[in-house]
């Protein structure tokens, strides 16, 4: 996700899944997801965060983290295309014209994909609406989702996920939401330490990946009951000056 959302041309197809699901692992959305999700409309970036929700094409263009939708089919044809183009006759200030040019001559899926977002997003602002991320978690693992398959998978894997990892997603997402790029990453370089230190990471990837046993036993069983020094931990500094400081 990090380097699709740093792309100049982000394509997707109707075959796509696009999630940020540290929620499962106690990591929290890296790779400039500071930055890219308070930035989705309403408060999709946080309950995508938050619930490590999967995104399908449609969502992905629908949020703006996709610019184009071609059919699976066209893969090859795709990157022959980018083979075959004149690039020695190409300048620098019209590159992005030329990917457009290669881009514009695949099909679209045969197949219309159907957003999830979209049709739910004033459940989502509602959800998502409080000011504090224990009355956004409680109002999600609450909601009566209707049947809806995608929004109850949602709330079951924010049900599973550490409750560490909701505060980050919550904080991130204020801080990032007027933060530059830069500083979200500088941001982010020092949490992913601290997410190193604590031993949440740790227990997360040893319960999804290694023992795969799925049972992650987390440090606090409820987002209300971590001590809000943990939680400023994370957002300090492990070092007297940032690896990323000249970025």
């Amino acid at each position: 996700m990090g380097l699709l959302c740093g792309a100049s041309h982000r394509v997707v197809t109707e075959n796509s899944r696009l999630a940020m699901p540290e929620i499962s692992i106690g990591l929290y959305p890296d790779v400039g997801g500071s930055y890219f999700l308070p930035r989705l409309p309403g408060k999709s970036g946080l309950f995508l965060g938050l619930t490590g929700g999967q995104m399908n094409a449609a969502d992905a263009m629908y949020v703006g983290l996709a610019d184009v939708m071609v059919s699976s089919a066209e893969k090859e044809n795709l990157l022959q295309g980018l083979v075959d183009y004149a690039w020695n006759e190409t300048s620098s200030s019209t590159l992005t014209e030329a990917v457009n040019t290669v881009l514009s001559r695949l099909q679209k899926p045969e197949t219309e994909v159907q957003s999830n977002i979209g049709p739910n997003m004033p459940l989502i602002n509602e959800l998502c609406s409080a000011n504090n991320v224990s009355e956004v978690v409680n109002a999600i693992l609450t909601a009566d989702m209707q049947g809806d398959k995608w929004l109850s998978r949602a709330q079951s894997t924010l049900a599973k996920g550490s409750p560490i990892t909701m505060h980050l997603v919550f904080e991130q997402c204020k801080k990032g939401a007027t933060m530059s790029l830069a500083d979200c990453f500088r941001m982010e370089a020092d949490m992913s330490c601290r997410c190193g230190e604590s031993g949440e990471f740790q227990e997360g990837v040893r319960a999804l990946l290694i023992d795969k046993d799925r049972n992650p036993a987390w440090k606090y069983s409820a987002s209300r009951e971590i001590p809000s020094a943990v939680l400023d931990s994370f957002f300090v500094a492990p070092w007297d000056k940032n690896p990323l400081a000249d970025l």
